[in-house]
């Protein structure tokens, strides 16, 4: 049986060649050999290479150490390569992990989709006010009278809608969209109805009107909207020669697209119908405000 020889403070299992316990890093205390055997030790110890990649070499003195030593089991001295294990390790532990984030959350974390929710947000934004702005059915913040009208107005439309051929809802249904502002809804119902009353010379003066109201409405089509403007008054004069009304919108729109002198011409018939009538007064008001009553 071989002998077994324990540290004296941790009770640890020792080499005859251990100075210091593996284990609690305290002196062995072994009897003393001979000077020159312990020189002879000591120089065989320095030349000694390490067994095998699990020992551990110390570095001051140089004594192949075991895998599982802290302390140099020759000299005592802390082993560099234990200490630097012993550090990664607790680095490790103490280290939380970190996953790599999925595709879709590297997408929901990337600028993409900030620019992808603003621009939603935008259009949004633009099709809540478009709809504010041009849909009948929006009754929020308006006055009872107004509300009123839109009310009205939605019952026309159920009504015409179920009787297409009702001509004087339609009108009526045209005149209320008019005045309520939504123009383009209102062109639908004057050609409408003109299509069933195509003599009627005041529903061609209100939808030139309304074109005329659409130039500014839509600047992209505005001289498009102004030639059919003219157009429908021509057709009111056609079926009523003395209408003063389409004689007095033919001078703003000529005014508007500049020809100061057809606008003139056109005021000028406008108040020799009737100068003491609204549209009479309008007109020689307009006359002289932009002194185009003589020509230049």
């Amino acid at each position: 049986m071989i002998p077994r020889f324990v540290c004296q403070t941790c009770g640890s299992t020792v080499e005859l060649s251990d100075t210091f316990c593996s284990v609690c890093g305290v002196r062995i205390e072994w009897p003393e050999p001979p000077s020159d055997q312990r020189a002879s030790q000591k120089e065989t110890t320095q030349l000694q290479p390490p067994a095998n990649p699990e020992t551990r070499l110390c570095s001051l003195c140089g004594h192949v150490n075991s895998a599982a030593a802290i302390s140099c089991e020759s000299c005592g001295a802390a082993l560099a390569n234990a200490l630097q294990s012993r550090s990664q390790e607790l680095r490790k532990a103490s280290t939380p992990s970190r996953s790599i984030p999925s595709a879709p959350l590297q997408f929901f974390q990337s600028w993409k989709l900030t620019v992808i929710l603003a621009l939603v947000l935008i259009a949004v934004l633009v099709f809540l006010r478009t709809t504010r702005d041009t849909n009948p059915h929006t009754v929020a913040g308006l006055s009872p009278t107004e509300q009123q009208l839109i009310q009205e107005i939605e019952a026309l439309r159920k009504h015409v809608d179920a009787n297409p051929q009702d001509s004087i809802a339609t009108l009526r249904l045209a005149n209320l969209l008019h005045d309520r502002g939504f123009i383009d809804q209102a062109i639908i119902m004057y050609e409408r109805y003109l299509e069933m009353n195509p003599s009627n010379a005041d529903a061609r003066v209100d939808l030139g009107t309304s074109y005329f109201k659409m130039s500014f409405a839509d600047t992209t089509r505005s001289a498009e909207y102004l030639e059919t403007a003219k157009q429908e008054m021509m057709k009111a004069l056609s079926y009523s020669p003395r209408h003063q009304l389409a004689f007095f919108n033919l001078g703003i729109i000529n005014f508007h697209t500049g020809d100061v002198k057809e606008a003139r011409e056109w005021f000028q018939k406008c108040i020799a119908v009737d100068p003491n009538s609204e549209s009479g007064k309008k007109a020689q008001q307009f006359l002289n405000q932009h002194s185009i009553n003589n020509p230049s």
